[in-house]
């Protein structure tokens, strides 16, 4: 495995990650705002694609809700929108 942290090791190994948010009345509209951000941003550090990193997203409060599985989306573009639009 390659991290990119150690000397001459430049890339990233492909990942299946998968995002698991709160989404509980407790959060709040603000914090929960703030998570998908986060998620945002985490998504933009990988390369995204069929034979890269899948990325999935889970939503919780009483009840699990899967927002999308990991081979639903093979861009950034398309995963960020979907977590942008996280109800």
């Amino acid at each position: 495995m390659c991290y990119p942290f150690l000397p001459g090791c430049n890339g990233t190994e492909p990942a299946d990650i998968v995002f698991i948010v709160d989404a509980s009345g407790s959060v709040g509209a603000v914090n929960f705002n703030k998570m998908l951000e986060f998620v945002n941003k985490m998504v933009d550090g990988f390369p995204i694609g069929p034979t890269e990193t899948h990325i999935g997203m889970l939503t919780f409060d009483s009840k699990v809700y899967n927002q999308f599985h990991l081979n639903k989306f093979n861009t950034k573009a398309a995963i960020k929108n979907a977590v942008t639009n996280t109800q």
